[in-house]
This record gives C-alpha cells, sequence and structure tokens, in this order.
C-alpha cells in the first residue's frame, strides 16, 4: 500500500510457503489486517495446477498487484496474456530469483543471500568448534532482513510532490 495499490493478491506454491514454515501466508494475512485495503484471499498453488485456477482467482479477486515468489507466478500472469505493470503490478518475495531466468527489472524483496551464506557459514562453524553433530534439539532459527528494491514492475501509484 506504501505505492498506492489497494488490491494486493498473494501467489504462492503450496512447497514455497511451506519450505518458510508458512511465513509468507501468514505476514500476508497480518498485514492486511493491519492495512485499509480491500482483503483478498491469497492463492496457494501447487505444482499440478493449470492456468485455469489462476485465471479463475484473478477474475474473482480483480488484483491491482500480485505479489510471489521466484519467476513462475509473474511468467504465468504474462502467459494468461496481462501486461505487468499494465493491468497489474507485481512485487517479488526474492528479486534474486528472476536474475536466474533473465528477468530484469523487477521490484521487490532482495533477500540479502550473501548474507544469509555467511550467517550459515558462522552456524555451521559455531557447531564445529562446539563439537555438535546431527539435528539441534532445540534449534535456534536466524533471520537475516532484506531490503527493498525499486524495479519497473510496481511504480507507484502516489502523486508525485
Amino acid at each position: 500500500t506504501g505505492l498506492g495499490y489497494r488490491r494486493i493478491g498473494l501467489m504462492l506454491d503450496q512447497d514455497e510457503n511451506s519450505r518458510v514454515n508458512y511465513s509468507w501466508l501468514g505476514g500476508y494475512l497480518a498485514a492486511q489486517a493491519m492495512s485499509e485495503g480491500t482483503k483478498l484471499e491469497p492463492l496457494v498453488t501447487f505444482s499440478t495446477d493449470s492456468g485455469r485456477r489462476v485465471s479463475a482467482w484473478l477474475r474473482r479477486t480483480r488484483p491491482d498487484a500480485v505479489i510471489g515468489f521466484g519467476p513462475k507466478p509473474f511468467l504465468t500472469l504474462r502467459a494468461l496474456g496481462y501486461s505487468i505493470p499494465g493491468d497489474m503490478a507485481y512485487a517479488a518475495l526474492d528479486v534474486e530469483q528472476f536474475h536466474l531466468d533473465q528477468v530484469e527489472d523487477v521490484t521487490g524483496i532482495n533477500q540479502n543471500l550473501p548474507l544469509i551464506g555467511a550467517t550459515a557459514i558462522d552456524i555451521l562453524a559455531s557447531q564445529l568448534y562446539h563439537n555438535e553433530q546431527g539435528l539441534p534439539q532445540r534449534p535456534v532459527f536466524s533471520m537475516i532482513e532484506g531490503f527493498w528494491v525499486d524495479g519497473q514492475t510496481a511504480p507507484s501509484r502516489r502523486p508525485a510532490g
């Protein structure tokens, strides 16, 4: 909503969503509860889904912006004939995933993968130093804050000035 979008939808693959312990879905629902925008039902997809399910969701919810992880939702929207950002804006939960598919200038979050990797190495080195092996009895979760990247897929709708 900071860019002026009011009908923000979420498209997530079930496997990607479960991999992050449903944090993205939970964050989306929490943001909806705190915002004044229209509350759209999220679309959780499965690898067997066809474009028909996505099309039905788009017709039902009519988002003016969509949030998704990786290029698959973005490419699905384009394959269905939607212009981004013409018909709707798109923000990625990880803009670096798009560079793997040669899609440039995507708006969204850079998850700061170099710092995530460095933190993982630090945790592993600490476990080795303390002679810890196997899965920990009480795992510790590290949260590395990402940062927003302005791109071409979600221009501001706010008046200039």
